[in-house]
């Protein structure tokens, strides 16, 4: 498990057809449906308020029914929690958890990472229910899994990626090599206004790497493959890369990660463009669809009349 719009009216079938490969063989991938997020925000209430009236059966019948017609395939899945404070218009992000394996059934895998990402993402404190009318919940169902050929070969607001990488020195012991991994979704780089270099640099940061130095010459590295020799440094080379000096871990060799005393960065950092030769990236598209607190709300009540 992974710790990192207006709404539509929702449809019975979520399959659509793609041509997903050079050879022009069709697969078909799953659509994210604003009810997935209605039903993320059931599971939420129901456990925040059990006496509500959202937990009548019938209301459970109704998405049981919903999920059951689309016949959806298991699938990896994201659940994220924005919500706008009073007097604003803009998000700011409650949670968000998920996971690479495929959820199955789908309605399992969303009644509990919505719980998940609402309640146990250690970045925030667990939403509560006096929250509840001012969250927005978004649905990503992922597909379309590729290992890219170097870490620049995915494209800001089409994929989402993730990269593993394991640390090239040994720990002040000399008895392991830390492993380091993490992902953005594909809206995030989109949305936050970076580049493919500037993603990078944030999700190593994210994997739990800190920037602690760079001269600002840049050292260069090729986009066009993950070589891992270190001496690597043709006529190919990209400026865009620029040589910080990134410390993995809250300790590696003695210095934290604010660059403090037990080292120095020349002795237990890692340049980025070393980094970059060494690193695996994965890319993957989703599907998303998002609701609002009041469209749930909207459709809770139209069910007035139990399924027999």
């Amino acid at each position: 498990h992974v710790y990192m719009k207006n709404c539509t009216a929702a449809t019975s079938n979520a399959m659509e057809p793609r041509v997903d490969n050079a050879e022009g063989q069709t697969a078909v991938v799953v659509s994210s449906q604003p009810h997935h997020a209605f039903l993320c925000f059931h599971a939420l209430e129901t456990h925040l308020n059990p006496d509500s009236t959202a937990s009548a059966p019938h209301i459970a019948s109704h998405f049981d029914a919903l999920l059951a017609d689309e016949s959806l395939p298991p699938c990896p899945l994201f659940v994220t929690w924005n919500i706008t404070k009073a007097n604003s218009s803009r998000k700011h992000l409650r949670g968000c958890i998920g996971t690479f394996e495929a959820a199955d059934p789908l309605v399992d895998g969303l009644e509990k990472f919505a719980l998940t990402a609402a309640l146990d993402d250690r970045r925030f404190p667990p939403i509560t229910a006096r929250e509840l009318s001012h969250l927005e919940c978004s649905v990503s169902l992922l597909h379309a899994f590729e290992e890219a050929q170097a870490w620049d070969d995915w494209e800001v607001g089409t994929h989402g990626i993730s990269i593993h990488f394991t640390h090239p020195k040994e720990d002040a012991r000399g008895t392991r090599r830390a492993t380091y991994s993490a992902t953005f979704l594909p809206e995030v780089a989109s949305e936050l206004g970076w580049d493919v270099l500037e993603t990078i640099k944030h999700l190593i940061e994210k994997a739990g790497c800190h920037i602690v130095c760079w001269d600002g010459d840049g050292d260069g590295i090729t986009g066009h493959a993950n070589s891992n020799n270190d001496n690597d440094n043709d006529d190919d080379n990209d400026d865009r890369v620029g040589s910080e000096t990134f410390v993995c871990g809250r300790s590696w060799g003695g210095l934290d990660a604010s660059g403090g005393s037990g080292g120095s960065p020349d002795e237990h950092g890692v340049p980025l463009t070393q980094i970059l030769r060494i690193m695996r990236v994965e890319r993957y598209q989703s599907s998303k669809a998002s609701a609002r607190y009041h469209e749930y709300a909207e459709f809770v009540a139209a069910l007035s009349t139990p399924i027999v």
